[in-house]
């Protein structure tokens, strides 16, 4: 099953509460700066904090921030509260978050929304990551005065920090539609917004968000009630903020096989996920990931492109855009892996039994080995990749070129590389050539890098604290271009490469292989 990629996950938050989100270490520090009595136990005040077993609801879910929001009542507060959520998340492989809180629930005080929105702004700051912040309305029957200002903030704010807003609050007593006017500002004054629906309500809220014009849908879950709001979401491109585990601990569904990821993917609505609240929900966006992958066995196109999906709904600026799809492409490029060690004899028998009758006889004229394995499952794999990436669902037939070398029979624009080691099978798949390699850590010899690489490169490798892994990406960046430019097994490997610059490779550590992609 395809993970998320452990050294460089890439991954982006969209949706999540900086109330909801205070670590246990956090929370002690702010009590004590404002002298509030919190209990000596970590264990007692994580509690206070978390999501106990009684709750079954929505509203037993926003019940939980009463004492989280208590301890945001200063500018320092705020400030740390931010910086400590920000470290966090960049530690844990979040490239990208969008923050939201909401301002008027920090002036019981004497702040104002300003000083809250300036404290919080000044913490993400201090952190070295981008980031946005959204800042939330509340529901609520005598608060329309704070919304307002809310939204005036947003404006004033908007390019300093905040990226947009949102409306936040029991969505079961206080219904959307209710705040048509809020948003009907934020539409005229080009304030972008996305609006929790489909959560507490049902369908009937998220086509009222939609027909405001929200940007994307926080939860959104119950659009599926209606066919002509699933269709509306599709239509306009409309990205829904899925935060599996919160729905499952409002019990909405009973657990993350029952969630509809699936069910909406395949319907075009375009999803990303998120973890609304990390301390309340105790959950990290990676368990968040490692969940719906495992539960749907999401292959390594769908999350790269669920990923890709979080950049184009996210407010950011289109360079911060541009940066955060380049990083997610260099750790997610259209290469697969298929570990090959454990596959037995029988299992490549019953491969080859699905494979094209003339495939099928050439797979059987191998004799037992490595090598009829590594064809095997080379062919099987390319025909999943194909599949999964363009959808073509015929067996594969190829054309010779000159030299020898396949491509796929009538689909000239599409190339395709493969490449194995005895652990391992890589196919890549794109628009324009295609080199490709793979290796197992564990190359590294002095004569051969001294031969292999540059004098600045060899120094480069002598310096890092892991010369295995350093060399053996040079190894891999070097056999993925002499493939790429029809290079064979070169007596000299500088040569050819100082002689090809401009080609683009990517390197990339996975799961104890290291693969590079050349274009």
């Amino acid at each position: 099953m395809p993970k998320i990629n452990s050294n460089t996950p890439c991954l982006i938050d969209l949706h999540l509460h900086l109330d909801g989100s205070i670590s246990v270490s956090t929370a002690r520090h702010l009590a004590e700066l404002q002298g509030i009595a919190v209990p000596q136990s970590d264990s007692e005040l994580h509690d206070m904090l978390t999501l106990t077993p009684e709750c079954i609801t929505l509203d037993d879910y926003l019940a939980r921030f009463i004492f989280a929001c208590s301890l945001l009542h200063t500018r320092e507060a705020l400030r740390i509260a931010t910086h400590d959520l920000f470290a966090r998340l960049k530690e844990q492989g979040v490239i990208y978050a969008e923050v939201r809180f909401a301002p008027q629930k920090s002036c019981e005080n004497g702040l104002t929304q300003s000083d809250a929105i300036d404290a919080v702004l000044e913490g993400m700051r201090s952190v070295d990551m981008p980031s946005g912040l959204i800042i939330s309305m509340m529901r609520g029957n005598d608060n329309k005065a704070e919304n307002l200002e809310t939204v005036l903030l947003a404006e004033k704010y908007l390019g300093r920090g905040v990226v947009g807003v949102d409306i936040a609050g029991a969505e079961t007593i206080f219904p959307t539609e209710d705040y048509a006017d809020v948003f009907a500002i934020a539409h005229e004054r080009g304030i972008p917004f996305t609006i929790h629906a489909g959560e507490g309500r049902g369908a009937e809220s998220v086509a009222k968000a939609i027909s405001f014009g929200a940007s994307r849908i926080g939860h959104g879950v119950r659009s599926l009630e209606d066919e002509s709001v699933v269709a509306a979401l599709v239509e306009k491109g409309i990205a829904l903020e899925l935060c599996p585990t919160s729905n499952l601990h409002t019990h909405m569904f009973d657990s993350y096989e029952a969630y509809p990821l699936r069910e909406l993917m395949k319907r075009g609505v375009k999803v990303t996920l998120n973890t609304d609240n990390m301390t309340v929900s105790d959950i990290t966006l990676k368990q968040e990931w490692e969940n719906m992958c495992e539960a749907f066995q999401l292959t390594r196109a769908e999350i790269r492109q669920i990923l890709l999906n979080a950049v184009d709904a996210s407010f950011a600026q289109k360079p911060v855009k541009a940066q955060l799809r380049k990083q997610i492409e260099d750790a997610y490029p259209r290469v697969y892996l298929k570990e090959i060690t454990d596959i037995t004899e029988a299992e490549v028998d019953a491969m080859i039994e699905q494979l094209p009758l003339w495939r099928k006889e050439k797979a059987q004229a191998f004799k037992h080995s490595q090598g009829r394995k590594e064809s095997v499952v080379a062919f099987a794999l390319l025909q999943q990749v194909l599949r999964e990436e363009y959808g073509i669902k015929g067996d594969v037939e190829f054309e010779y070129n000159e030299h020898g070398k396949p491509s796929l029979k009538n689909h000239p624009e599409i190339f395709f590389n493969i490449s194995h080691c005895k652990a391992v099978v890589a196919c890549a798949v794109g628009n324009e050539p295609i080199g490709i390699d793979v290796e197992m850590r564990g190359r590294y010899k002095e004569p051969l890098a001294k031969h292999v690489l540059s004098e600045e490169e060899f120094a480069r490798v002598q310096a890092s604290d892991d010369m295995d892994l350093e060399f053996t990406k040079y190894w891999t960046q070097k056999e993925a271009l002499l493939k790429l430019i029809g290079t064979g097994v070169s007596t000299d490997l500088k040569v050819v490469l100082t002689d090809n610059t401009d080609k683009k490779i990517t390197t990339t550590e996975c799961d104890g292989y290291v693969y590079s992609v050349a274009k």
